[in-house]
């Protein structure tokens, strides 16, 4: 709901975005403010982890990385001096903010401790907007005339933005009502999930009452009606950063939703790929009876779409769906990038598809060939049309449809060919959801890195890639009210903290090429 805030003024911004790089394990608690039991979310950082793991930090904020953040003069310059504003970094910081049907009610708050106040006020006035700092009290502050106010006293600062244009007063008087918040009032003694949450040791937690999204508008409440929280955690670790995810629901949420996942694709599947140890590698184990009433829900699904396949394939949507187990598997070994750029696109990657009932499968085929979709080459294979520059082969066999381009790979399918080795197979099939990404299929993507972005990033992309090791994202089916997930990102250097490594590359990423 804030849309808009000067990220000059709006300092704080800027260190969101430091602290999810460089955060120290410690829970989301904070003793110099207390926030309103009306917040809809909260983000808790402590700095001080700036030294104890990644000495250097500053290094997060090079030229090159704030040319790859595209930022723009002012915040720019802020970000530079970001060090010398009198924050005390070895203390926390926590955002939070409000959402509401009544746009003026809406706020965003960061509130951190000042070392120096005097640092503080002298990096206010020489910013690019020249605050004029105020007093009332013992209270100081700027306003940028818009719609933030940066306010401090006692070595305790609040930055206070709005969505649109609000006078001095009323965010003064917001100022003043959140430092007045007791503890009784507070988010802590009124959510006692969010205070199970808080007391948690990690490096960053942040938490959203996902009710309080519906008031955005109605296609978003309806989308979050069986949702309470959503709740992230991260910690930097000796060689890897771990992220936890949890999105709780309501007790007893819809059968369709607590359904929808699986333990683990089939077995059968995993052993059929033909591809033992892919650098790229998606799984999801899905409930298609359940996800076809759930597209239906959302209004994806309309009736002349049900109309129009049941007038091509003689099925009915919910037949589509069944006709598929829900196992689901995509491997890439090797992209073939060199050999792509030159027109030869055969790529060593394969979708596996589970055949749920075998019967609608075939009359689905048939229908696919009878409209010149799919050409059949024998019995169990083939040709799939309209996919140039590729020529995409489908093999049937094993229960399940695998379409490939790769002619050695569609031929090992066709004999059995072994499939993912002992590690993927356990990680498909002890997960809902399977996400993983290894440095040898970013080595093969670096080459593209210039065309993704600015030469910045290019230059990003072939300093980081190098420390990088994997990515693997995984997800549990429902289970008390909850559905999680796990996000792993190995490092090569597995006796260094992760943080560490950042900073380690965000130093060669400083040094600008000639």
């Amino acid at each position: 709901m804030i849309r808009k805030i000067n990220l000059t003024h709006f300092l704080w911004a800027a260190l969101i975005a430091v602290g999810v790089w460089s955060c120290k394990g410690g829970s989301a608690k904070v003793d110099f403010v207390q926030i309103p039991k009306d917040a809809a979310f909260v983000l808790s950082i402590d700095f001080k982890s700036l030294t104890t793991k990644g000495e250097g930090w500053k290094e997060l904020l090079n030229e090159n990385t704030k040319d790859l953040l595209s930022l723009d003069k002012s915040s720019d310059k802020l970000i530079t001096n970001l060090t010398k504003t009198g924050i005390d970094f070895d203390s926390k910081a926590v955002v939070f903010g409000k959402m509401s049907k009544k746009e003026e009610e809406n706020y965003v708050v960061a509130a951190f401790k000042i070392k120096s106040e005097a640092d503080f006020e002298k990096a206010l006035k020489e910013g690019d907007d020249k605050a004029e700092v105020k007093s009332e009290g013992a209270i100081k502050y700027t306003y940028d005339k818009r719609n933030t106010l940066v306010a401090w006293e006692k070595g305790i600062a609040l930055v206070i933005a709005k969505d649109k244009k609000t006078e001095e007063k009323v965010l003064l008087d917001q100022y003043k009502a959140i430092k007045a918040t007791q503890a009784k009032d507070g988010l802590a003694q009124n959510n006692k999930e969010f205070a199970t949450f808080s007391q948690q040791e990690k490096d960053i937690l942040a938490w959203v009452n996902v009710e309080s999204l519906a008031v955005i508008d109605e296609e978003t409440a309806k989308n979050v009606k069986n949702f309470k929280s959503y709740e992230l955690a991260f910690n930097f670790e000796n060689g890897q950063l771990v992220g936890d995810f949890v999105l709780k629901t309501i007790d007893n949420p819809p059968a369709n939703l607590k359904n929808l996942y699986r333990t683990g694709v089939n077995s059968k599947l995993s052993g059929s790929v033909a591809l033992d140890s892919p650098t790229m590698l998606f799984s999801a184990a899905l409930g298609m009876k359940e996800l076809h009433e759930l597209v239906k829900e959302s209004g994806s699904l309309k009736d002349r779409d049900a109309e129009g396949i049941q007038k091509d394939l003689d099925m009915t949507t919910l037949e589509l769906f069944e006709m598929l187990s829900g196992d689901i598997i995509l491997a890439i070994k090797d992209a073939k990038i060199n050999s792509a750029m030159k027109g030869d696109v055969e790529p060593e990657a394969v979708i596996a598809l589970g055949i749920g009932k075998k019967e609608l499968a075939d009359k689905f085929l048939a229908a696919l060939v009878k409209r010149k979709v799919i050409k059949k080459e024998d019995d169990n294979t083939y040709e799939v049309a309209g996919v140039e520059p590729a020529d995409v082969t489908l093999v049937v066999k094993n229960d399940a449809l695998f379409f490939t381009s790769n002619g050695a790979l569609k031929d090992n399918i066709e004999k059995g060919g072994k499939g993912l080795d002992a590690n993927f197979s356990k990680l498909t099939s002890g997960n809902a959801t399977v996400f993983f990404l290894s440095k040898d299929l970013l080595k093969q993507l670096e080459m593209f890195s210039g065309l993704l972005g600015s030469a910045a990033l290019k230059d990003f992309f072939s300093h980081a890639v190098p420390e990088l090791e994997s990515l693997t994202v995984t997800s549990l089916p429902f289970k008390n009210n909850r559905f999680e997930a796990k996000m792993v990102l190995q490092m090569t250097n597995k006796n260094q903290n992760a943080l560490a490594t950042m900073v380690q590359i965000a130093k060669k990423f400083s040094k600008k090429p000639a």
